[in-house]
C-alpha cells in the first residue's frame, strides 16, 4: 500500500527596495518607507529591506548619512 505525502512549503515574500530620490519631492529613504507600507497592505506578512542609495547628485549626502548613521556638521572654512 502506497501513501502519498504532500508538503506545502510557504515562504515569506522578501523585497529589497533600492530607489534613488525623486528630485525635489521624495528622498530615497521615504520612498522605501512608502513601498514597505504598500507591500504590507497588499501582501500582509512580508519582509521588506530598505536600501538608501543615490547616484552622486541630489540626495547623495542624505543617503550617505542615513547608511552610516552620520550627522551633518557645518564648519567655516577659508
Amino acid at each position: 500500500m502506497e501513501i502519498a505525502i504532500h508538503y506545502v512549503v510557504r515562504c515569506k515574500m522578501k523585497f529589497v527596495f533600492a530607489s534613488d530620490s525623486f528630485k525635489g519631492t521624495l528622498s530615497s529613504k521615504r520612498i522605501s518607507q512608502l513601498l514597505t507600507i504598500a507591500a504590507r497592505e497588499v501582501l500582509g506578512d512580508c519582509e521588506c529591506i530598505p536600501v538608501t542609495i543615490a547616484d552622486g547628485g541630489e540626495g547623495t549626502l542624505d543617503a550617505l548619512m542615513s547608511a552610516g548613521n552620520g550627522m551633518l556638521i557645518p564648519v567655516v572654512v577659508h
